[in-house]
Parts: C-alpha cells; structure tokens; sequence
C-alpha cells in the first residue's frame, strides 16, 4: 500500500504513474470534497501541455483521445495581452516583428536577448527537480549557469519599453515575491511559453473554456486505475510504515506528502522549513538560496517522500505534474529497485505487489470509476 497525503495535482500525478506499475494506492484529504485544483493564478493558459500529455500516456488512454471522445480539442491559446493592449504572440519570430513594430528594433532585440538567456537558464534548471531530482546542491558551475545573483527586477531593468518589463516584474509579484530578491531564472516560464506555445481546450462553435476539466480528468484516472481518492479523511500521523489519518490506520510501504511543507512537517514530526509562504501559491522567494530550502523529495523519515507546489521544480500545474512523476519514479525504484524514468526502451510493469496487511475503519466513499478502454 502507498498512501499519498492531499489530493493535489502532485498527489493524483504520482498516484496514477504508481497505480499504473501495479502498486495499491489510496489519496487521502483532508477537505470533504475535490478541491480547485485549476486554473493557476501563475498561468492564464495551458503551458508545457507535454507534461499533460505525458502523465496520460503513461497511465492509460492518451490526452488527445480522451478529450477527442468529449468533443474538445487542446488547441492554441491567444497571445499575452501587455498593459498598453498589444497582444504579443508566444513563438519567437511573431515576437520579434510584433515588438519590432509596435515599439522598436532595440526593444526587440532585448526581448529575445532576455528570453535567449532564459532558454540556457532552463538548460540547467530542468535538471534541479524538473527531469530529475534535486538534491539541495548548487555548486559554482550550475550558480553561473543560472545567473544566481540576478534577480527579475535586473532582467526587468533591461528591458527599453515599460509594458514589456511589466511582464517580467509580474513574474515575481505572482509569486507575493518582490522582484528585487526573485532569481532572474524565472524567466524561464516566459522562454518556455516561447518554445512550447500557449494553449487551451476548445469546444468547434464555442469559446474557449473548460478550466477545470483536465484535473476533472486526471481524477477520473485515478478512479479507473483503482486508486482509492478519500475525501474528508485528515491525516494526523506520519511514521515509517503508518499513517494514521481520522478512520483508518494504514499499513504503508511509502507515504509520499503532498500538503505544504509546514504540514507535512507536523505530520512527519520533522522541523518546519526555513520558508515564507507565499499570498498565492508556492514559497515566497526572498533570494536565489530559497531554491536549496523548498523541501527535497527524499525526507529524512524512512519511507516518507515530500511532491508539493513547493517543491523545487516549481508551483505552476505542469511543474506539479513533474514533481508527482519524480516521486513516482524515486517510490518505484526504492521498492522494487526497478527504473521506470523515461528511456528508449518500453517500460514493463513488475508483476502486481500483494497488498500489505492494514486496518481500516472508515465510512468514507470513493470517487465514481470510469470505464476507459486500453
């Protein structure tokens, strides 16, 4: 049994990947019912929608067939609208002529000069718990390849035309961070923006809409894949092998905590992280050393794993997605020694885990199963 704590983007990502190789699974959450899981007060649009992609694939019917069967298609989304109105494109040559155009070449060629170095910060930063965990360790090399001591107000500061170096600035100010103490790797979610586009799920003759539908779907994923989703259900303890929660004490052969960093800390009985929480979502940044104090995957407790939006790849939906397939991955591998990270080669499920003992006392209902066809 592997018992994942908070029903969060994080938690339902790892629980599926997890349910998908064979384990028995249950989320547990403290709120009576499913809560808003989208859309972020980070994005305005899908962003990344590999990552959504990804997450299905590995666990069932593809995104793209899925929402084929409800009439929705996940297709291009509009450009970001500055403050004096200019909607600017998100691929790099419509911004550059539209930018050129409506202010100057100079205001251009910054622009792209700002994003060019976000492109490299990203390079470098995926590997610190996007693609792969991270362990709190940033040596020289990988400081100068993030700029560390740069922050968004510097980038912003570069930037000729005021509605342009708003969006950078606003980077920070989404996260309640000041942009004098934000690291200037931020900007990557504008270069990622650029590389991979913006998007949104849309109905033929209807505007776009549907917010909350791609976490609605991920549940029903869940549910499909046998993972027990109990709502109403508060976590108090967390040791190695047990959790104890308001009706059940669960006999666990991993707990992977999805709460903040403050709760899970309770609930584990390790100190509280050296953190500010942010207005909105996330940590607040109060430097480029906040990166080392978000929780790290792997806790101290034996068997006892931390994938949250505070957690080092970041608190947008698809940095959540990475981080529940991160502690997937590291879950899977320190159970059965099997590697199951992305690789050339088609992953194969171990055979089924038998079940561990455990008691459970509890009236709470499951979420409705879907039916999807392989």
């Amino acid at each position: 049994m592997i018992v994942v704590v908070g029903a969060t983007l994080a938690g339902f990502a790892a629980a599926a990947r997890l349910a998908r190789v064979n384990h028995e699974v249950v989320v547990v959450e403290a709120r009576a019912s499913q809560p808003a899981l989208l859309p972020s007060p980070l994005e305005d649009a899908i962003t990344l929608p590999a990552a959504w992609r990804d997450l299905f694939r590995k666990t069932g019917r593809p995104l793209d067939a899925v929402l084929a069967a409800r009439g929705i298609s996940l297709s291009p989304a509009p450009g970001r609208i500055l403050r004096d109105g200019l909607q600017l494109p998100a691929d790099r040559g419509g911004q550059w002529h539209t930018l050129r155009a409506a202010y100057s070449a100079t205001a251009a060629d910054a622009w792209q000069q700002v994003l060019d170095e976000a492109d490299t910060a990203w390079l470098t930063l995926r590997k610190l718990g996007v693609e792969a965990e991270f362990t709190g360790r940033l040596d020289a090399a990988t400081r100068r390849a993030l700029r560390a001591g740069t922050t968004v107000a510097d980038v912003a500061g570069r930037i000729p035309v005021p509605e342009l170096a708003d969006v950078v600035g606003e980077l920070a100010s989404l996260r309640d961070s000041h942009p004098g103490r934000t690291p200037a790797w931020i900007a990557t979610r504008l270069s990622i923006e650029r590389t991979f586009g913006r998007w949104q799920l849309t109905t033929p003759g209807e505007a776009a809409g549907h917010p909350g539908l791609l976490a609605e779907l991920l549940a029903q994923r869940l549910a499909w894949r046998g993972v027990q989703v109990r709502f109403g259900d508060a976590a108090h303890s967390v040791r190695p092998g047990l959790v104890v929660t308001d009706s059940s004490e669960w006999v666990s052969e991993a707990t992977i905590l999805t709460c903040d960093p403050w709760q899970a800390a309770a609930l584990s009985g390790r100190r509280p992280p050296r953190l500010t929480r942010a207005g909105t979502v996330g940590a607040r940044w109060r430097g480029w050393r906040t990166l080392q104090r978000l929780p790290a995957l792997t806790t101290r407790v034996a068997g006892v794993y931390e994938a949250s939006a505070f957690s080092p790849a970041g608190p947008e939906p698809w940095a959540q997605l990475q981080t529940g397939a991160l502690a997937a991955y590291r879950v899977q591998e320190d159970l059965t020694g099997a590697d199951m990270r992305p690789s050339n080669k088609a992953y194969r499920p171990p055979p089924p885990v038998r079940p561990q003992a455990r008691i459970v006392i509890s009236t709470s209902t499951n979420m409705s199963e879907e039916r999807e066809p392989e």
